[in-house]
């Protein structure tokens, strides 16, 4: 029985073998994790060509699915769901490893930041942050405080965003990485600018431009000739900053921006009162692909014209910057909408399709069942007929064993009995010998009567002998008769024996055909299971396939998207620069409140650089003059504290009207903050 316990066990154990993917999938992510610092393109290639990793272990697939996420950060590829971060956030915040826990929530927070989520990205670095402090990892300390830092400075908190970044500075000093180094300065010091603090902004570009002249950091002199110029420039030294961005296009490594620059300087020209260089400079920036740069240059050209009194000219240029804006606001008004719907779509068809596929798995994981539980009720069958089998086969032994002294009995007996025919025999040829001798003895007492006296005392004697011997044969007959008896009931057991014997081999070849035909049947319903899960199969494959070819396609469609959105971004930012009075409003570090004249005047200016912006929200939301108002500042991109002075109120004050503006009017956008839905969606 012990034999048929441990056959079950082990049987047991296979079956649940089967249902565990080998451990050939860890060497390919410890591999893939090596190569990620150095080589992100190959190490996205090696997790990419993982076959169904939903179907690896709990660990192994939060493994996977945090390597690839950080895999496509590195290759920058947008993020467009959280779905598989979540499971590697879900899985090692559970676990006591700090590195882990940190990394998953780093690659949350780049999820959501992809996705505008920022107050859940927020969070996710700040975790993030907390738990990285445990570890050695010194370059995901600086990496999440830099993402930290552009986060808040998105969201206009200018300290916070300052704070962040003195901390990657520090970091990356301590690594001794210059690059990170000469970014992270260059980064304190726009924030530096922003804050009013001038000297201390020149300080930290003017290490940072040092430091990347000592080190040939050739990719980040030009933007930090850059920075340097529009510092110089919001100072009003327009010599510095035209020598800055000239330094700037020394620096062939940057060719997509060298047409932005060539009309930056040429606008510095303007300023400068010299129009020659400035029309040379601007019309440079006309051969630019860029829409935004050529419209920009199209108004500077237009403005030039005037100034020269060339007015046909000036009529063209004008044209062709009005035609551009018309067609950089229809291109990417639709494209915004497309964006907003193609996510969308996307969403629904992978929500749809990961329904299907947890169909299929379960059709799976029930056809599986079905198979071991099959396989177990097979082993139950074969235990339970082996047993019999055994069982039957002793009591064959038994019944042979108890046949052969049967028959040994018989055979002894049969030995008897001949012993004892040939005692009688014997005794039989001794009464015909004594027979005679009476005889011989009669006829000899005839003749002498003394003689026979002399033997009457012999045959007394032989007389007793007789019946001594008689009493024996009869006592031997007896026995022989008892024996026969005994004989003829051993032989009618032994019949009864074969019979039963007879019965029970029967009876065991009928429960032999029986589980033949069980078996078979258990064969027939293995082969249709194993079709079906072929069938699955395919169609799991099959979805897989059309998911991939939807995910690269509405990838294409969501690059060129981006695109299009930091070319309106820019443009935007450009039209902005264009208009003294806004473009000196958003550089003031200190406002007054406005009055009824300053508003008039504001919106004037405001309407020439978003046209309709005003009357759409009213038409459609019928909203307060005042939230109209601020919403209005904060399209333009000012901030909390700059909004509170307007109105002279605590910039507590903002940020609670504004959540109240979007509970009213834009609680269909869900989580995004207010001056993201109006930057992005309006």
């Amino acid at each position: 029985m012990k034999r048929h316990i441990h056959l079950i066990l082990f049987l047991f154990i296979v079956s649940l073998a089967a249902c565990q993917k080998q451990s050939h999938i860890l060497p390919l992510l410890q591999e893939a994790e090596t190569l990620m610092g150095s080589q992100p393109d190959s190490s996205l290639c090696l997790l990419e060509s993982v076959q169904s990793p939903e179907k690896l272990s709990t660990e192994e697939y939060a493994t996977w699915c945090l390597l690839v996420t950080q895999a496509r950060d590195k290759n920058y590829v947008e993020h467009t769901s959280d779905s598989v971060i979540e499971v590697a956030v879900r899985y090692f915040e559970k676990r006591k490893d700090p590195h882990r826990k940190a990394q998953a929530y780093y690659c949350q927070g780049r999820v959501l930041s992809d996705l505008d989520a920022s107050e859940e990205a927020l969070d996710a670095y700040l975790k993030a942050k907390e738990f990285v402090w445990q570890t050695t990892d010194n370059d995901l300390k600086a990496r999440i405080c830099n993402h930290l830092g552009t986060l808040y400075w998105d969201n206009q908190s200018d300290m916070e965003s300052l704070a962040c970044y003195k901390e990657a500075y520090q970091v990356y000093e301590q690594m001794q990485h210059v690059v990170g180094t000469v970014s992270a300065l260059q980064k304190i010091g726009v924030c530096m600018r922003s804050l009013g603090q001038s000297d201390s902004a020149f300080f930290y570009l003017d290490k940072a431009l040092k430091l990347a002249e000592q080190e040939h950091i050739t990719t980040q002199l030009a933007y930090l000739y850059s920075s340097l110029g529009n510092l110089y420039e919001a100072q009003g030294d327009y010599e510095k900053a035209l020598t800055c961005n000239k330094e700037s296009l020394k620096f062939p490594e940057v060719e997509n921006s060298i047409s932005a620059w060539y009309y930056a300087i040429g606008s510095l020209y303007d300023k400068l009162q010299m129009p020659d260089s400035a029309w040379f400079y601007a019309k440079k920036a006309l051969t630019s692909t860029d829409l935004y740069v050529k419209c920009s240059a199209n108004q500077l050209l237009y403005d030039l014209s005037i100034e020269r009194k060339a007015y046909e000219k000036a009529c063209l240029y004008n044209e062709c910057y009005l035609l551009l804006r018309d067609s950089i606001e229809d291109l990417y008004q639709p494209q915004k909408l497309k964006k907003i719907e193609a996510l969308y779509n996307k969403e629904r068809l992978i929500n749809k399709q990961n329904q299907k596929m947890q169909e299929a798995h379960d059709v799976l994981n029930l056809l599986l069942m079905g198979f071991l539980c099959a396989c177990l009720v097979s082993v139950c069958i074969y235990i339970v007929w082996e047993k019999r089998n055994r069982e039957q086969k002793i009591k064959m032994e038994e019944l042979q064993k108890q046949l052969q002294e049967t028959s040994r009995r018989l055979v002894a007996n049969q030995q008897d009995i001949q012993e004892k025919d040939a005692l009688l025999d014997d005794i039989r040829e001794q009464l015909n010998q004594n027979k005679k001798e009476y005889e011989e003895i009669i006829r000899d007492m005839g003749n002498d009567v003394s003689t026979m006296r002399e033997h009457q005392n012999d045959l007394k004697e032989k007389i007793e002998n007789d019946e001594k011997l008689l009493e024996i044969l009869e006592v031997t007959l007896k026995e022989k008769e008892l024996l026969l008896d005994k004989k003829i009931s051993l032989l009618h057991e032994r019949d009864k024996q074969l019979s039963s014997s007879l019965k029970e081999n029967k009876k065991l070849e009928k429960e032999i055909i029986s589980i033949k035909h069980e078996q078979e049947e258990n064969r027939i319903h293995l082969e249709l299971e194993e079709k079906s899960r072929n069938a699955l199969n395919q169609e799991l494959e099959r979805l897989r396939l059309q998911r991939e070819e939807q995910a690269l396609r509405e990838e294409d469609v969501i690059n060129v998207l981006s695109q299009m959105c930091d070319m309106y971004k820019d443009w935007k930012n450009a039209l902005i620069g264009q208009n003294p009075y806004l473009s000196k409003l958003i550089r003031k570090s200190r406002l007054y409140k406005f009055t009824s004249k300053d508003w008039d005047e504001f919106f004037l200016n405001f309407e020439a650089v978003f046209p309709g912006f005003a009357d759409h929200l009213d038409e459609r939301y019928s909203m307060d003059h005042r939230w109209l108002q601020i919403c209005c500042l904060v399209k333009l991109g000012l901030k909390n504290s700059k909004i509170s002075e307007i109105y002279d109120l605590k910039p507590d004050t903002i940020t609670s009207l504004k959540a109240d503006i979007k509970k009213a009017h834009f609680s269909e956008f869900g989580k995004q903050s207010l001056d993201n839905i109006l930057k992005r969606w309006y």
